[in-house]
């Protein structure tokens, strides 16, 4: 039965039960404490009772994976509680009460932790001289139950230490370095895959173990999604090259493992970095490498198009505004260069006479002059400036002309 649908049975029950007031969270809390500490005693109950080293670190393993993900769970269950209930406990000055997440760690390490932790210790340490002597062992296993350790550690009440102080206390040096090298394998094949939630907690934890691994996330992060977007551009379709493009670098910012690190800057921003990196790498002699003319191009080719239903008018504009984001990418001097392309394409636009709508030129150009500043502004004022001028100078041949036919 999963641990979180029978506390959230119980949550539903207490405020049925409980009058509207501000005793309700505090009843829901209590009930949450209570109904926890009952079930990590009967959990290392059951520990307790093991002697083989290697079934120890099995079941907690096993006992640690379920009861983690099952407070994840209702921590996110629990968020009015948390948002709500909990700020204004602290607010009164209480400092016995934690979100639920974290309560549910202390409670790991009072209840559980602390009664198995030297036996839990001792099998972790004999099971990496095993793997010093080339005994057959999971690697997983240790790496888990030293990944509990860390989350444990790091939501303790007392944070007088860093947790790779505490970890550096307690472990020998080759675990502290074995939990290290896996870290980063780990992190790279959890970029490869679809588990967000573990890519989100794994990077908390790295974290706030060691603060100093970032950059190497950072480098892992970069060299994968530099090889995504190479993958991306190559499938650049030869009929529809601009487009698959724009979609290319647009898309990788979209990239769905990204909402994993929503609250790393520093991770997000290589996101920005590889974009760049690519935009503005320049090909000489070659098109595809010329990304100011890739863009431009993609511009006239969106306004020679005439939609012919409101779900295209709406398909046209998005692919607009995904063409202003990746212009944002531009190198000071690939802006110019694309700003110049931009506006011969359209001079040949109205010269051809091949704009489908007057309507979409506007939207776009002002899209694009609110956010690429002054130098597309001067440089938009002074094609029209030539353009009206043009336009007088051929009303004035068209009047002498018609004058000229009356004479005759």
């Amino acid at each position: 039965m999963a641990l979180h649908r029978r506390i959230c049975d119980l949550c539903c029950t207490v405020l049925i039960e409980t009058k509207r007031s501000q005793k309700a969270g505090e009843k829901v809390y209590t009930t949450l404490q209570s109904f926890l500490t009952d079930r990590l005693e009967s959990i290392v109950e059951e520990l307790e009772l093991i002697n083989d080293e290697q079934e120890l670190l099995s079941e907690y393993n096993r006992c640690w994976k379920s009861y983690q993900a099952s407070v994840t769970v209702l921590d996110i269950g629990c968020s009015y509680l948390n948002e709500n209930w909990l700020k204004r406990e602290i607010f009164e000055d209480r400092d016995d009460v934690y979100t639920i997440y974290r309560l549910g760690m202390i409670l790991w390490k009072s209840n559980l932790f602390k009664r198995i932790d030297r036996f839990l210790i001792t099998a972790i340490h004999h099971t990496m001289v095993g793997e010093i002597h080339d005994q057959p062992i999971k690697r997983s296993k240790i790496y888990t139950a030293l990944q509990s350790i860390v989350d444990i550690f790091s939501n303790d009440v007392n944070q007088s230490i860093s947790v790779l102080k505490k970890m550096t206390n307690v472990f020998q040096s080759n675990v502290i370095q074995f939990f290290e090298s896996e870290s980063k394998t780990l992190f790279r094949s959890l970029l490869e895959s679809d588990l967000r939630e573990e890519l989100q907690l794994f990077v908390k934890c790295a974290i706030i173990y060691k603060p100093a691994i970032e950059p190497d996330l950072c480098n892992t992060l970069t060299a994968h999604l530099e090889c995504l977007l190479k993958n991306s551009i190559d499938r650049c379709g030869k009929f529809n090259y601009e487009r698959d493009y724009v979609q290319a670098i647009w898309g990788l910012r979209k990239v769905p493992l990204l909402r994993a690190f929503a609250d790393r800057k520093e991770l997000i921003a290589k996101v920005d970095h590889v974009c760049v990196e690519e935009i503005n790498k320049i090909t000489e002699g070659k098109e595809e490498g010329n990304t100011p003319l890739i863009l431009s191009r993609y511009c006239h080719i969106l306004m020679l198009n005439k939609p012919s239903s409101e779900n295209k008018e709406i398909t046209l504009r998005n692919e607009m505004k995904k063409i202003v984001d990746v212009v944002l990418y531009l190198s000071e001097e690939n802006r110019k260069s694309f700003t110049n392309d931009y506006f011969a394409l359209l001079k040949k636009r109205f010269i051809d006479d091949t704009s489908a709508s007057d309507k979409n030129e506007s939207l776009l150009i002002s899209m694009l002059a609110k956010r690429l500043g002054s130098d597309f502004q001067v440089k938009q004022n002074i094609e029209w400036n030539e353009t009206n001028a043009s336009n007088g100078i051929q009303a004035k041949c068209q009047e002498f002309l018609s004058d000229s036919s009356k004479v005759q």
